[in-house]
């Protein structure tokens, strides 16, 4: 009996371990997300996307380097939260939109490497728990903004 819950005990540590652990590094590091939006033009897109990321990151110019509005282009830099245990870990990715008439892409490329900030100094890529966590944002991230290039911005009604 000892022995069976020893060995149960174990697994349940050595599973909750295996979260820990670095994510692969042949995982996908760079997420694509393409947008069909009716009706509207390169330059609203433009806008609504650069209104979209200055909300959600509280202000757009700490992240987008590049905002070219003749290009239809933002290019930034963006960091993504994760936890080891109890510490707050981060990793860079680079951010990248486009748009055309009625169509706009968002690429999300991860940045292998130990922000300064980030206090997971041992860790330059995220663990497999963290690796989940990054996808999962980066999707709710790529709705936020379709949602936000469908709708356009509720201050326009103004």
């Amino acid at each position: 009996m000892k022995k069976l819950l020893v060995m149960i005990i174990a697994a349940f540590f050595l599973s909750g371990c295996a979260g820990m652990m670095p994510a692969e590094k042949n995982v996908k590091k760079t997420f694509t997300y393409d947008y069909q939006v009716e009706s509207v033009n390169q330059e609203d897109l433009w806008v609504r996307a650069r209104d979209y990321f200055a909300e959600t990151y509280g202000d757009s110019r700490s992240v987008l380097r590049v905002q070219d509005r003749e290009e239809a282009t933002l290019i930034g830099r963006g960091a993504a939260t994760w936890y080891l245990a109890t510490n707050r870990c981060s990793t860079e990715y680079h951010v990248r939109f486009q748009s055309k008439d009625e169509k706009a892409r968002l690429q999300l490329e991860l940045i292998e490497g130990v922000p300064s900030y980030s206090s997971c100094s041992g860790f330059p890529w995220p663990t497999k728990d963290g690796y989940q966590t990054i996808v999962t944002d980066f999707d709710a991230l790529s709705a936020g903004l379709e949602k936000a290039l469908n709708e356009g911005s509720s201050f326009s009604d103004f």
